[in-house]
Formats: structure tokens, C-alpha cells, sequence
């Protein structure tokens, strides 16, 4: 059980009630709902990574994954696994993703952006070697918004791992 209590989205008034009823009706958005200043923001930014991005959907999600393996977040996990296969990844990588990063089954750009990934979350700035193997190869608009992703992720495992939130009952865990 979450250590706050769930907000009823149905009593949440004015845009960003709309914005919130607007989302999956995710325990995610019934939490942001007690930060009315940060939710719209918050929510915008998590849509701008999901649609928006130059940095292709595949690697998007191996890095959710990735991040959410490291800090130990099981809802975005299990948020993921089915966008992650609607991305196109197997099943077979995306628990390689969360277990095996080193799998021969990825390419060298994936091997390198979770290598990234790892450097990233573990140590903040990835080694000289760590970055050059993925800025090699992807864009800048890329490489910020890889990095962006990360973050992102990495603030909503805090969140949701310290605020103890309940796995959403539409979603099926794997």
C-alpha cells in the first residue's frame, strides 16, 4: 500500500484534472496528482520522451528498462515490458535488458547504450570510453535526449519506490 493516499482523479479540478483523466488511470498520476504545480510539467515531459524524440523507440526502452532494473522499480518494469514489445524488442531482450546487458544478442550500439546506461546511473558522468562508444553514433538531439530519458526514469523510480506505489491492476507483470 502507497505510503500516501491515492488522490481520486474524478475530484481533481481544472486542466490538470483534465490532463491527468486524460492518461491511463495509472496509481502514477493519482500520486503526481498531490503536486499540482509539478504534475503538468512532469506529465508533459514523460509524453515528449514516450512521442517525441529523435532517439529511436527500441533504444528508448532499453534504457527504461535498464534504469528501472538498477533502481529496483518494478512498476515501470512491468509499465514497460508491453511498450517495449510494441517498440519492436523481443521478450528475449528486453530480459536481457534487465539481467544479461553484456548478451551477445545485442547490437554494438544497444551493448553500448546500456553500457551507458549502467555508467550513468551508477557513477553520474560515464567514463570518456562509455560515452564515446554511444555519441559515436547517435546524433546530439540523441545524446541529450538519452540522457534526458535516464533522468527521467531515475526520478520516477525515486518516487515511486519511496512512495511505496501499488502496481496498477490493468497492468500484467511478467
Amino acid at each position: 500500500m502507497a505510503r500516501i493516499p491515492f488522490v481520486d482523479l474524478a475530484e481533481v479540478s481544472g486542466p490538470l484534472g483534465e490532463t491527468l483523466r486524460a492518461r491511463p488511470p495509472a496509481n502514477l498520476y493519482r500520486i503526481l496528482a498531490h503536486a499540482p504545480t509539478l504534475a503538468p510539467g512532469f506529465v508533459q515531459f514523460g509524453l515528449g520522451v514516450l512521442k517525441d524524440m529523435e532517439l529511436p523507440a527500441p533504444l528508448r526502452e532499453l534504457v527504461v528498462l535498464r534504469v528501472a532494473h538498477l533502481s529496483g522499480a518494478t512498476y515501470e518494469i512491468d509499465h514497460h515490458r508491453p511498450m517495449a514489445l510494441a517498440a519492436g524488442l523481443t521478450a528475449q531482450k528486453i530480459d536481457a535488458a534487465l539481467d544479461q546487458p553484456a548478451s551477445p544478442q545485442f547490437s554494438e550500439l544497444e551493448a553500448a547504450v546500456l553500457r551507458f546506461v549502467d555508467e550513468a546511473v551508477h557513477k553520474v558522468k560515464a567514463s570518456d570510453e562509455a560515452y564515446e562508444a554511444v555519441a559515436s553514433r547517435l546524433s546530439h538531439r540523441c545524446m541529450v535526449e538519452l540522457l534526458m530519458t535516464i533522468g527521467l526514469y531515475m526520478g520516477l523510480a525515486r518516487l515511486l519506490e519511496n512512495l511505496e506505489v501499488d502496481p496498477d491492476h490493468f497492468v500484467r507483470p511478467h
